[in-house]
């Protein structure tokens, strides 16, 4: 398996072997743990592949935000195919297919399409399971509008333009990940609390028992406003409505993340709950 060179460990067993590929948390790919902000725990056994993502401190590893463990299952259909699925705390996300060609130089040109056939990512790779990106690429939603035009070099990210749902640009520049993460009076914790004790639970909702859960994107600029926020997976339409507001009223409250022990951009992705108690 020729992408094993990438990487600095390599674990064989009869039945299934797993590699570690260690990032910084610019994106950027090294070769040791004592590098890494982040690490990617690649198993594959028979035709299965599993990608577990954690966080690296003080040599140890850590789920990989505040609220998600994150896990991505890919299938393998065919030499040049993959039907990937993707799980946060067990609950699945979302089912793409990524297919993929080696050129000549040993790197991919990799495609990817949402379950309804949708584009939903094309680049160049240095692999394709994780994607190890290399260059240019474009990430679109399934609404075939672009989400963002980034340029990697080695999995570093060098710069990317980003646009919400409605074709409306956001800022630009945004990690995905960072060494020390947005921070919202200290914890997680505080933040759902601010939720829980500013959220209104829209009327017409309550009166027909709807419930569920919101799952909403936001960026923490490096100056600790709340910007971009957009519903990815929602309910209905007043309990998005509702997720949204209550995110955007936290502007200003947080302390922004760092990338190489700078303020950054960093994007952040919640569940929101809507659960009615029984009287």
């Amino acid at each position: 398996m020729r992408f094993f060179l990438l990487l600095p460990i390599l674990f064989i067993s009869l039945e299934s072997c797993s590699v570690d590929f260690y990032l910084k948390s610019s994106g950027e790919l090294v070769s040791s743990i004592d590098q890494a902000d982040s690490y990617i725990q690649l198993v594959e056994k028979k035709k299965q592949l599993t990608l577990t993502r954690y966080r690296i401190e003080d040599g140890k590893k850590i789920k990989t935000t505040y609220v998600q463990e994150e896990k991505k299952i890919a299938e393998k259909i065919s030499d040049t195919v993959i039907v990937i699925k993707h799980y946060s705390n067990g609950n699945l996300l979302s089912t793409k297919k990524r297919a993929f060609i080696e050129l000549p130089d040993s790197t991919f040109v990799v495609k990817e399409y949402y379950k309804d056939g949708e584009l939903s990512f094309q680049g160049i790779c240095k692999y394709y399971f994780p994607l190890i990106k290399q260059g240019e690429s474009v990430q679109y939603y399934t609404n075939n509008k672009i989400r963002s035009k980034e340029v990697h070099d080695n999995n570093k990210l060098i710069s990317n333009q980003n646009w919400l749902k409605n074709g409306e640009r956001t800022i630009d520049n945004v990690y995905e990940y960072a060494e020390v993460l947005p921070s919202f009076n200290g914890s997680i914790a505080n933040f759902y609390k601010y939720l829980s004790e500013n959220m209104n639970y829209p009327t017409s909702a309550r009166k027909n028992n709807i419930q569920g859960k919101v799952y909403v994107e936001f960026i923490v600029s490096k100056t600790g406003t709340v910007e971009g926020v957009q519903v990815l997976s929602g309910v209905n339409s007043e309990l998005d409505e509702e997720s949204v507001r209550v995110v955007e009223s936290s502007t200003n409250l947080w302390t922004p993340g760092q990338v190489s022990y700078q303020a950054a951009n960093v994007k952040m992705c919640i569940p929101i709950s809507f659960k009615l108690t029984k009287k």
